[in-house]
């Protein structure tokens, strides 16, 4: 495959990579471009496997598939949302209300 200009250009650390870690897949040829997966597995011998990040989806594409290998530079780990146990509710706007004093 012919490298496009400005193809793929960052690559992601081995060791930035989590199991669990939400990332998303930068392989403009792959199903699940732009979509968000979750790290099943990473393959810590480096050099040995040309794709070590193994991706499952909650989506399948046409062949019934959800998980798929890809290379480092093909994937980009996001940031998560928020700290886990805190929810919506506890992050709700104050009411701006004066409170009445008895």
């Amino acid at each position: 495959m012919k490298k496009q200009p400005g193809y793929l250009t960052f690559k992601t650390n081995l060791n930035a990579i989590k199991r669990g870690s939400e990332i998303q897949i930068k392989r403009p040829e792959s199903f699940w471009y732009n979509k968000t997966g979750t790290v099943a597995s990473i393959d810590q011998n480096e050099g040995t496997n040309r794709y070590p990040v193994t991706v499952r989806f909650d989506s399948v594409n046409y062949a019934g598939v959800n998980t798929n290998n890809f290379a480092l530079n093909e994937v980009k780990e996001l940031l998560p949302k928020g700290p886990p146990g805190i929810s919506q509710a506890t992050t709700a706007p104050v009411s701006k209300k004066p409170i009445s004093k008895p």
